[in-house]
């Protein structure tokens, strides 16, 4: 309030007298208002586009150079002291490259393969297949970034260059290996021990010792094997070779293309408004005094939740999402991938832990109980979400209706019960049907297909059911064991 309300008025101020007044000759005329701000409008449109697409541009300059400037002041593996200029340099490499509207902007689709070594990571000989990666990948140091050729990465991955203890820290390589194929809510540290055509399960733990694993897959945690494909995912992949790959490519590139276009309009339309309802209240000043810029507070926060709501049930034709299983060459797919590109409204991000937050869920198409508290969790394709009522979703929780297995896209839906807990990072995946009063612990990966009982405790990666829980209603009720417990009593009776 101190700081950003002042500031946000100044350079409203700075640019309308600068850009715009000159331009419009605006003035307000409380018997016939619509005369003076009609004409603000073409001088706006112009304004707008000039900062949208300037910034755009500019920013995509910024994240390439100086990043590539500043990786000079830091050298593998040597170790530098915690919190001196070495580690303000790699915090500002480390911000500026990971940047989340260009990862948004271009994944899943070609162009993110060009982006991605703009800003410094090493791909090797890329084999192109249109989703080579998602909208959200991180890491610490993108120059010692090292993908193989062939390798392909869902959403969520985090490639952890930097080692940190209490004093000091070093940036190492991360490499992943080639003919990889990585699901999602990955962290892969420097030092994985993983080779050559690996599949790598959603939320697995990736293993720092023992031999290299190649040729197998991996999932969960600790990690343990799993065949690296399934016949009926290298049948469907099968169908698509050749000629008939490539044309498939091509044709998804184009459509991928026109998806970019239109997110880049909506969303300059989006600023548009916002700037036209600005420079609105502020010409209102004169009459209103803060009131004006009040009313546009208001007005940009219900129009912001308006306007990604309409535009995210408009990327699916007003339609809800249905199971399907369909290759990643299949137009149903990419029409999904423009779906994922309008999802995710910040303004949500405002209202978590109020009851708020249901609402706009529910704008979005999530069909969510009554008296849920939800506390930041990650609705991924919201028609397929089903949330009970008196429900708790911790911060970081995750419900994910898709999965991408091998260039096979598969959605189901998810169905939470009544009185149900989705601990804190917990992550429940496609097709799940979980009964009323389940408690699913904090980190734990709940996989496809489980169909938890009423009343059971779930925990671990993948999840298993521990016991029942001490609830029978959506009020949660603790137990504490007696101050005079007999000594012979174990820990895991007491636990």
């Amino acid at each position: 309030m101190a700081i950003y309300v002042p500031l946000s008025i100044m350079i409203s101020y700075y640019l309308y007298a600068s850009l715009v007044g000159p331009w419009s000759g605006l003035e307000i005329n409380l018997e016939a208002p619509w005369d003076g701000l009609l004409a603000l409008i073409g001088p706006l449109l112009l304004v707008s586009g000039i900062l949208f697409f300037g910034a755009l541009l500019v920013g995509l300059l910024i994240v390439g150079l100086i990043p590539r400037l500043l990786r000079h002041f830091l050298a593998k593996d040597k170790t530098y002291v915690l919190f001196g200029a070495r580690y303000a340099v790699y915090r500002t490499i480390a911000l500026l490259s990971n940047s989340p509207i260009y990862n948004l902007l271009f994944g899943d689709s070609n162009y993110i393969v060009t982006y991605l070594r703009w800003i410094g990571c090493r791909l090797n000989a890329v084999v192109q297949t249109g989703s080579n990666f998602g909208c959200n990948q991180r890491h610490d140091f993108p120059f010692l970034c090292s993908i193989g050729s062939g390798t392909m990465v869902s959403d969520g991955l985090s490639m952890i260059n930097a080692v940190i203890s209490g004093t000091s820290f070093k940036v190492c390589e991360v490499t992943i290996g080639d003919r990889n194929y990585l699901g999602n809510r990955i962290h892969y540290p420097a030092g994985g021990k993983t080779g050559a055509n690996c599949l790598l399960g959603t939320n697995v733990m990736v293993p720092i010792d023992g031999p290299v694993r190649e040729n197998v897959g991996l999932l969960g945690s600790p990690p343990f094997e799993i065949p690296r494909v399934v016949d009926r995912d290298k049948r469907a992949v099968a169908m698509v070779e050749g000629d008939a790959r490539r044309q498939r490519i091509a044709k998804k590139a184009w459509h991928n293309s026109r998806t970019i276009v239109y997110f880049l309009l909506c969303q300059w339309l989006l600023f548009f408004v916002l700037m036209f309802t600005g420079y609105t209240a502020y010409a209102y000043y004169q009459f209103y005094g803060i009131w004006s810029l009040f009313a546009f507070g208001v007005f940009a926060s219900v129009f912001s939740i308006g306007f990604f709501s309409f535009i995210e049930r408009a990327s699916l034709g007003f339609k809800s999402l249905r199971p399907r299983q369909v290759s990643m060459y299949d137009e149903y797919f990419w029409a999904h991938e423009r779906y994922w590109k309008f999802t995710g409204s910040p303004v949500s991000l405002l209202f978590t832990g109020t009851p708020f937050k249901n609402v706009v869920s529910r704008l979005l198409g999530a069909r969510v109980g009554k008296k849920v508290f939800d506390d930041g969790c990650t609705f991924i394709d919201m028609s397929l979400l089903e949330v009970g009522d008196y429900t708790n979703l911790n911060e970081f929780c995750a419900l994910h209706g898709h999965s991408l297995e091998e260039g096979v896209f598969k959605t189901d839906r998810i169905k939470i019960g009544k009185g149900c807990t989705v601990g804190h990072a917990a992550f429940v995946h496609y097709g799940v049907r979980m009964g009323d009063n389940v408690l699913l612990a904090a980190d734990s990966f709940l996989m496809k297909g489980e169909s938890p009982d009423p009343g059971t405790t779930w925990r671990g990666n993948p999840a298993k059911a521990v016991g029942g829980t001490a609830r029978q209603s959506p009020l949660v009720e603790i137990v504490l064991p007696s101050a005079v417990a007999p000594a012979a009593q174990t820990a895991e009776q007491c636990q």
